[in-house]
């Protein structure tokens, strides 16, 4: 497992959208209207609030959360401000946000349901949204 993830993280490419789940590489087609609608507005509010409250990072999409197994592009993550300070522009790779969103796809509705809400659960992630768009 150890060798396909160091395999992932060679070819792993800023325009595709990939996750590392349990030893092995899922590729995420493109996400249908109503799924980015949703993701777009529920962007929207979070970062207006954070940024008018100072009180972190949200990320969107392509932010590559790494946990000790897995690898995950959530739809949408907040760090609050003591795990984004120390975060650089040119980042890759982030640590179990603070906040996680998952909008429903019919392709990674098991795994956002099932092994992702356990594993965000087990690395700290104190909120856990899953939207059915």
């Amino acid at each position: 497992e150890k060798k396909k993830r160091r395999h992932f993280y060679e070819i792993i490419e800023e325009n595709k959208k990939m996750e590392f789940i349990n030893g092995e590489i899922f590729f995420q087609s493109p996400v249908k209207k109503q799924h980015n609608s949703a993701t777009k507005l529920l962007c929207k509010l979070l970062d207006t609030f954070v940024i008018k409250h100072k009180l972190g990072f949200v990320g969107i999409e392509k932010i590559l959360v790494s946990l000790t197994r897995n690898d995950y592009e959530p739809d949408l993550c907040f760090f609050g401000n003591e795990k984004a300070k120390d975060f650089t522009p040119t980042q890759m790779q982030f640590p179990a946000p603070d906040f996680v969103v998952e909008v429903l796809s019919d392709s990674t509705e098991k795994h956002d349901r099932e092994t992702k809400f356990q594993d965000y659960a087990a690395h700290g992630v104190r909120e856990y949204w899953i939207v059915d768009a």
